[in-house]
């Protein structure tokens, strides 16, 4: 069936190939006033996690001015490229935005964080849950040292002491249950637990170089309004989601 929206275009052609390129019209064409389209965009579909992964770090070790990225959910601890062993098994998430902030590349993270949505929105180890390590950093100095080798080092050198004992928490997605004394198999989770937490209280405190995030809670009221105009209306488990936690 042929696409009812209908808008003129220009497009130029090459005046030596005689050739030209243009592009499919999209969703929202009708709403041309507020959402205009833009061309000379590049845009890869990945069907592997994998592989997408592995094209954003790459993409964020070459960024040489800016790096904006808005997501689901974000975890610093996450590996983007893994090697086999425990964590980490490669270079993190936070590791890599820290070595470009550092580099004078501009790092703006925006990610979805609604404590009235769906536990999917909630997905910021270190700031939704695993919030009590067993250190904390404290102070612009400790901020500078914070990454992921440092923080395993870290969990080792305590575990080895004899008067000092790491607890290791009851639940990895929620920090839930009764601690309970770690055993080598646990200092890498535990070690994860310290990093993503202290990589979120430096974020958040605006101690890192480069680096800024925030935060975007859900809207039922505003998504209900977007809503109106559309064709096809939630139904069953979407609509349930949007009346009850304002998000689709």
């Amino acid at each position: 069936m042929p696409d009812p929206i209908k808008r003129a275009e220009k497009v130029f052609i090459d005046e030596l190939s005689c050739q030209a390129t243009s592009t499919v019209q999209w969703f929202l064409e009708k709403r041309s006033k507020t959402h205009p389209i833009t061309h000379n965009n590049q845009l890869e579909v990945f069907v592997c996690g994998e592989t997408a992964f592995i094209d954003i770090a790459a993409h964020i070790k070459a960024a040489k001015k800016s790096i904006d990225i808005c997501c689901w959910g974000f975890d610093p601890g996450m590996e983007l490229v893994r090697n086999s062993g425990t964590w980490p098994r490669g270079e993190t998430y936070g590791d890599l935005l820290i070595a470009a902030g550092k580099r004078h590349v501009s790092v703006r993270l925006l990610v979805w964080y609604s404590k009235l949505g769906s536990p999917l929105a909630m997905n910021m180890p270190g700031y939704s849950h695993g919030t009590h390590p067993w250190r904390c950093i404290t102070g612009g100095n400790e901020a500078d040292r914070i990454g992921a080798p440092r923080s395993l080092a870290l969990a080792k050198e305590a575990f080895r002491k004899p008067k000092f004992t790491l607890f290791a928490s009851g639940s990895p997605l929620r920090g839930m249950g009764t601690p309970r004394p770690a055993n080598p198999d646990s200092i890498p989770s535990i070690a994860r637990e310290e990093y993503c937490h202290g990589w979120y209280e430096a974020a958040f405190s605006g101690l890192f170089q480069g680096i800024k995030i925030l935060t975007r809670p859900g809207d039922a009221a505003a998504i209900k309004a977007n809503l109106v105009d559309e064709k096809y209306q939630p139904d069953g488990l979407d609509k349930w989601e949007v009346e009850r936690h304002g998000m689709v």
